[in-house]
């Protein structure tokens, strides 16, 4: 199954030793197909480990500003979702 996340929110911190992060998906979340976006999704809720993720990434993109950072799109060989949220 391949994911778009265009946005996360709410992440707070679920376990700081662990640097486990909990949080929604929002602002559009594409099903790929053959690599193109092949439907809109619901939004989903996740639960991941920070230095999990990093290991995993497996691309990135060309860096864009957003207000004060600096930042890539990132390609991720796992992320760990847990639940379809009913926001919107």
């Amino acid at each position: 199954m391949k994911l778009l996340v265009n946005r996360t929110w709410y992440v707070p911190k679920v376990n700081p030793r662990t640097l486990e992060v909990t949080g929604m998906t929002g602002d559009g979340t594409f099903w790929i197909e053959d690599g193109k976006i092949a439907h809109p999704i619901k939004n989903l809720r996740f639960n991941q480990s920070l230095p999990d993720m990093l290991r995993d990434i497996d691309a990135l993109s060309t860096a864009h500003r957003y207000g004060d950072s600096l930042v890539p799109g990132v390609r991720v060989r796992a992320f760990n979702f847990t639940s379809i949220t009913d926001s919107v």
